[in-house]
């Protein structure tokens, strides 16, 4: 009788032991299964996050320590303005910073800058509640104290038609890479994004397209008016305006996804149904303008205008940090007033808690793993103890030692075998319902939280931040890669703790 008969009798025989054993085998298959799956899912989802938020990187302009400052800034007009007559950071040097590296895609700038009154309606705010319930505001305060009534009724109509039709423009390179656009605080809804090379367009929301009958190919008309730059000309009349109006076509309306929590005193230029993004050509216009009324910077280009943050873009996320060397290597920018820093915070807060995950996993796979192999090594031992008589018998009537040790690494294969087979039938069958299970348990902590987070900086303009809201898909799929080092790992160990009970047991 060969040793693959003699194993078969005897696991038929034992069928206790060999059903003990089979339930640790597909214990540890399903822990490796189980295992190898969810990881590989963590880092699927880990990766997606990665490709989508962590593709950017900024230049940025550093502070001129105030000890240095005066070097870079002096009085050249006699106006008792100083100028900036140090290293700027320029639009212009985007276009420089881009043709170093042609895995850079594209780039974009981001911030609220000249103010601009338009010949419509805004979303009513402080000024238009202001003016409207003067008559009630009297009654309530009384007469203004240095003010009659009538002087207080001009100051209502005044600040009505400066303020309550102004707004801070926001010039961008391609409106669809702006913050809020990015993390879907803002929602395109028709007409298409501001692009690169637009000149005077607009993008309005869709509140503001309401109030004012707006659609798209419609014309709004800005102009920069007397008041915000009195100081420079205090005799002209304020609600005129220098230069003639710059005409906005609105190519595209936007949606907002997030609730600002406005009050009666909130003023319209701070409210996000105002906001009106518009391309740099037109930018360029209302800072010339500017300049001639204002007669300073008359030396500058009209390209030159500086910015303190521009966005770089690339496909890979993996090569921004060669990208970022390069540039860094590059004298495009005297380095000692810039730096570049990457805008991966956002793709971290995600991987943070995912990969706190992975590693959790990973703990219980070793724990339980270990646990698995410990009870494996004690039931062979104990088998092989118990099993002396056996391979007394066996010696007496000629079967060799090597025949034995095979037997018994045979039996214990083969219930590897089956153990792994169930285990593979059960994650078959079971994968999607416990993937789910867990997925939904760990997404349902976020879902609670609110999308976006709503604030104002210190120099109160809107701040919109997307609260991290980590989608995870567990799918608990298996390949056939998993079942191999399953496989490989499981009867590996069977075969170690076979070879050494008896080997343990023919040095006693």
């Amino acid at each position: 009788m060969g040793a693959v008969s003699r194993g078969i009798k005897y696991i038929t025989k034992n069928k206790a032991r060999s059903v003990l054993l089979v339930i640790v085998i597909i214990v540890l298959s399903l822990t490796l299964l189980f295992g190898f799956s969810f990881i590989k899912s963590v880092d699927s989802t880990v990766a997606d996050y990665k490709s989508s938020l962590a593709t950017s990187f900024s230049v940025i302009k550093d502070p001129i320590p105030y000890a240095d400052s005066s070097a870079f800034y002096a009085d050249t007009n006699g106006d008792g303005i100083p100028e900036n007559i140090g290293p700027m950071l320029y639009l212009k040097h985007a276009e420089e910073i881009m043709k170093l590296d042609d895995r850079i895609t594209k780039y974009n700038v981001e911030y609220p800058c000249a103010l601009v009154t338009l010949d419509i309606d805004l979303c009513p705010g402080f000024y238009t509640h202001f003016y409207k319930d003067i008559d009630k505001i009297y009654e309530e305060e009384g007469s203004r104290s240095g003010s009659s009534y009538e002087e207080y009724l001009e100051e209502a109509k005044n600040a009505e038609i400066i303020w309550s039709h102004t707004v801070f423009i926001h010039p961008t390179v391609e409106s669809y890479l702006d913050h809020f656009f990015r993390i879907r605080a803002f929602e395109l809804i028709k007409g298409r994004h501001i692009q690169k090379n637009d000149k005077y367009t607009a993008l309005i929301s869709e509140d503001l397209a309401k109030v004012s009958g707006l659609d798209i190919g419609d014309t709004i008309m800005s102009r920069q008016m007397n008041e915000y730059n009195m100081a420079y000309k205090p005799n002209l009349d304020p609600f005129g305006s220098f230069e003639d109006p710059v005409p906005l076509e609105v190519v595209g309306i936007y949606k907002i996804n997030f609730q600002q929590e406005n009050s009666w005193s909130t003023c319209e230029i701070d409210m996000a149904e105002n906001y009106i993004y518009t391309d740099f050509e037109a930018y360029k216009k209302y800072q010339h303008d500017w300049r001639y009324f204002a007669g300073v910077y008359l030396d500058k280009e009209d390209d030159e205008f500086n910015v303190d943050e521009v966005f770089f873009y690339v496909e890979n996320p993996d090569e921004i940090d060669d990208i970022i060397s390069n540039i860094e290597e590059s004298d495009v920018l005297d380095w000692q007033f810039y730096h570049v820093e990457k805008n991966n915070e956002e793709y971290e807060a995600i991987a943070r808690p995912l990969n706190n995950f992975k590693n959790m996993i990973m703990f219980f796979i070793i724990l339980i793993s270990t646990g698995c192999i410990v009870v494996l090594f004690l039931l062979i031992g104990i088998n092989a103890k118990g099993r002396q008589k056996e391979a007394t018998i066996y010696h007496s009537i000629g079967i060799t030692k090597k025949s034995i040790i095979n037997q018994r690494v045979f039996e214990n294969m083969l219930l590897s075998a089956i153990a792994i087979l169930i285990a593979c039938i059960i994650v078959i069958c079971m994968a999607g319902f416990v993937g789910a299970f867990v997925s939904d348990t760990i997404n349902d902590k976020t879902s609670e939280t609110e999308e976006f987070e709503v604030s104002a900086d210190a120099n109160d303009f809107l701040v919109v931040e997307k609260n991290i809201k980590t989608e995870l898909d567990l799918n608990g799929q298996i390949d056939f890669g998993d079942v191999i080092v399953t496989i490989t790992i499981t009867e590996g160990v069977v075969i170690l703790a076979t070879v050494v009970s008896v080997k343990k047991k023919r040095e006693e």
